[in-house]
């Protein structure tokens, strides 16, 4: 008995325990259709979408508001530090640190306006959502 004998029985004996298998459980590869559902008898309310957009807002905008709050305690704590580090009072031209407030407007302009935009985008999604994924939406 050589190995091709051995590996076609075995083949022949799985082939043969699954095609057993798939007729005791009753499966059927062409399931039946199912009845249509009715309407529904009572208009369904309609979806808030405010209370997603504001959740969003908030979330988001308490994340930027601490995000700065933390930048700017970075920036106050750690960068005079950094002077007395690198020697600042022997090297020439001195080191300084210097903030803009332009620098901030513009950082947080744009921070802004991601803001906006992503808000824009959230509620565009909601607003073209089923009412079977605004349940789900609610269950997550």
């Amino acid at each position: 008995m050589n190995w091709r004998t051995v590996v076609s029985r075995n083949s022949k004996i799985k082939w043969a325990y699954l095609s057993v298998f798939l007729l005791l459980t009753g499966c059927s590869l062409f399931p039946k259709e199912e009845e249509v559902l009715a309407p529904p008898l009572v208009e369904p309310s309609p979806i808030k979408y405010a209370i997603l957009a504001w959740e969003q807002l908030l979330t988001f905008g308490v994340a930027f508001a601490m995000g700065m709050t933390a930048g700017k305690l970075a920036n106050s704590l750690f960068l005079p530090a950094l002077s007395l580090y690198l020697h600042a009072d022997k090297q020439v031209p001195p080191f300084t640190v210097i903030s803009m407030p332009q620098d901030e407007q513009i950082i947080y302009t744009f921070i802004a306006v991601t803001l906006v935009i992503g808000i824009g985008v959230v509620g565009i999604l909601l607003s073209r959502m089923q009412i079977h994924q605004a349940v789900k939406l609610g269950e997550d």
